[in-house]
């Protein structure tokens, strides 16, 4: 946005804002303002034209910004751990911590082996397992953050028996 009068009594008809160069808007009323969005991140210098009705114009100091690249959320499983010993039928929270450096994370999806078990929209994010067959299990969470970025956890590997491990009679 910029603040435009003209000094001579005559009245300011628009003010052209402009990033590196090119034009990003214009603007005919007061307040005058334009949006703009980076389309990459950067370093811009930005200024503004103002014209007045007799065609008179005047470029404002230029002001440089520095838009930072977006950086995806972070997300690690925290349970359960590889050497939890689950049984078929079994039930297990799978929980991850997930953060967002400037962005919030909006969703975390669980998946065993490629297959979504569930999806959390809220911290803490955890989701309920129970595994339908004996095997070994590859564990990951995917947060989504409110830009659409993505990152996957590093996976835990648990392995399902069929049955529950008895103690060996005495």
């Amino acid at each position: 946005s910029a603040t435009a009068s003209a000094p001579d009594g005559t009245s300011v008809t628009q003010v052209s804002f402009y990033a590196n160069g090119r034009l990003i808007g214009t603007s005919q009323n007061a307040p005058f303002a334009a949006a703009w969005q980076p389309s990459a991140a950067g370093t811009y210098t930005l200024t503004a034209v103002a014209t007045d009705s007799q065609q008179a114009s005047s470029t404002s100091a230029p002001m440089t910004v520095v838009i930072q690249p977006h950086v995806p959320p972070a997300v690690s499983l925290t349970a359960p751990a590889s050497d939890i010993g689950l049984t078929v039928g079994g039930s297990t929270s799978v929980t991850a911590n997930a953060s967002g450096m400037n962005s919030t994370v909006s969703k975390v999806a669980f998946y065993a082996n490629g297959s979504l078990i569930s999806t959390s929209h809220n911290a803490p994010f955890a989701a309920a397992w129970q595994p339908s067959a004996a095997g070994s299990y590859t564990l990951t969470a995917v947060a989504t953050d409110t830009t659409g970025a993505t990152a996957t956890s590093a996976p835990v590997t648990v392995p399902v028996r069929k049955d529950a491990i008895r103690p060996a009679p005495r």
